[in-house]
């Protein structure tokens, strides 16, 4: 008697348990290679073609047996990498960090951020405050690449303290995230309240403590490094004033105004049907991936206009104003930058999530743990927030629900916060690599200085499952 066919649900069940050893297997040889300081760009790109590979994106339309095929297969593969490294979106990101990169050196070399530094030192007398109000700052909007505009300012303040390079990277890091559990800006919030069919305020309010968490986890295990000695400034740093503040973060509040006119134009365009009328690509303003783009390339033109004037404002010459971009469009960051698009191209296309997510299923376990473990692995590979909800909130969203069919608010926000710490700790995040970059430090100790203040928020994640 032949045997039963295995189902769908088995053969997706399979495909989740091959993918979560692969998976384990090219961390692996991640970790490796970074110890064999082969930078991260080039070992990403590695894991991109091991992913691919072992996970059989392109091989699909191969052709001819054995050799034959297995080349087919790769040459396709590669084919994929090639084009979604040249994707709109990804060049588009890869001007944006290149020319933030640009726009650092710049600030940098006419010394705004110096003038920054003295006149916030002055005005909170307390470093530690200063590099946290800095990062928080930038944070508040979804700013691709936007750790590289903090990072120089977290870096002039803490520059003769007494901490290490990992210090300074895990700060710029940490706090530049604690608000986007609750910012209504980032896409993450607004898609999970779409596929939950409730209110952005509903969410938010679930996840405050998230934030209240984070918060407090980087005032105690971060901003407190700083050698207590080092941490306040006298009178020497000037007079305690608001306005020079103002005028030397213009150039950055510029930047970030142009990330904040098309988010205001798409919740127009959504809340009052006659704007759709008079805006600029007209219903394009109700896409998420068109107001993404309009945010990207709204934020570019701005960095341009803003190094620009800076330049012709300093009288910068043209030889010291070529070094200065020279020294910010680097082919590390290029490949930097593609490499983290290709991976996540890459594992988007594989579906990875499904498979790990039908295969935890179908082990009987807890709600709960499915659901974290789920959310937490697909934030790790992807290493951004609106993928791991996009991916996983569909197909969760079932388990997500009480008897009556209304939302389960705690266990909601469990599984946003697993996710987010997935979304942190991921070494494609680009947040996290830019911040190592800029300040040279070893990736060891940036999640030796990351892990406490993560556990925090979990263990706050996890309280709140008794309301669930």
């Amino acid at each position: 008697m032949l045997a039963a066919l295995p189902t769908v649900a088995e053969t997706q069940a399979r495909m989740g348990l091959w993918a979560l050893a692969v998976i384990a297997g090219v961390f692996a040889v991640m970790v490796v290679l970074i110890r064999w300081r082969i930078a991260i760009g080039y070992v990403l790109l590695i894991a991109a073609v091991m992913l691919g590979v072992a996970l059989g994106v392109g091989f699909s339309e191969a052709h001819g047996t054995g050799l034959e095929w297995v080349l087919a297969g790769v040459w396709n593969l590669l084919g994929r990498m090639i084009g979604i490294a040249l994707e709109v979106d990804s060049l588009r990101l890869l001007c944006l960090v290149l020319t933030i990169t640009v726009f650092g050196a710049v600030m940098k070399h006419v010394e705004k951020l110096q003038a920054l530094t003295n006149s916030l030192l002055a005005l909170l007398r307390d470093r530690r405050w200063a590099m946290g109000w800095l990062s928080s700052l930038i944070g508040l909007l979804p700013m691709p690449g936007g750790a590289m505009v903090s990072a120089p300012m977290v870096g002039e303040v803490a520059k003769d303290l007494d901490i290490s390079a990992e210090d300074k990277a895990a700060i710029n890091h940490w706090m530049r995230h604690i608000w986007e559990y609750v910012d209504p800006l980032y896409p993450g919030l607004l898609v999970a309240s779409k596929v939950f069919a409730v209110s952005v305020t509903g969410l938010m309010l679930a996840q405050a403590p998230l934030t209240v968490a984070a918060v407090i986890a980087g005032v105690v295990f971060l901003l407190r490094i700083v050698p207590r000695h080092q941490r306040k400034v006298g009178d020497e740093a000037g007079a305690r004033s608001i306005g020079p503040v103002v005028k030397a973060i213009t150039p950055v509040l510029l930047v970030i105004a142009a990330a904040i006119v098309p988010q205001g134009a798409a919740i127009a365009a959504k809340n009052a049907p006659a704007v759709v009328r008079v805006l600029p690509g007209g219903v394009r303003w109700l896409d998420r991936g068109f107001v993404r783009g309009a945010t990207e390339t709204s934020m570019l033109l701005a960095l341009f206009a803003v190094i620009a004037a800076l330049l012709l404002a300093n009288r910068v010459g043209r030889s010291d104003s070529w070094a200065l971009v020279k020294k910010g469009v680097t082919l590390k960051m290029t490949a930097l930058v593609l490499s983290i698009c290709v991976v996540q191209g890459v594992l988007k296309e594989s579906q990875t999530g499904d498979a790990i997510t039908a295969f935890l299923k179908s082990t009987g376990l807890p709600a709960p743990f499915v659901i974290g473990t789920v959310v937490f692995i697909v934030g790790m590979l992807l290493g951004y927030t609106y993928g791991f909800v996009s991916i996983c909130y569909p197909v969760l969203d079932s388990m997500m629900r009480l008897p009556d069919q209304s939302l389960n608010y705690p266990l909601a926000a469990f599984a946003f916060a697993l996710g987010f710490l997935g979304v942190l700790l991921s070494p494609t995040h680009l947040c996290l690599v830019l911040s190592r970059e800029h300040f040279d430090a070893g990736w060891g100790g940036i999640y030796r200085r990351l892990l406490p203040p993560s556990f925090i928020v979990f263990l706050t994640a996890c309280l709140m499952l008794f309301w669930a």
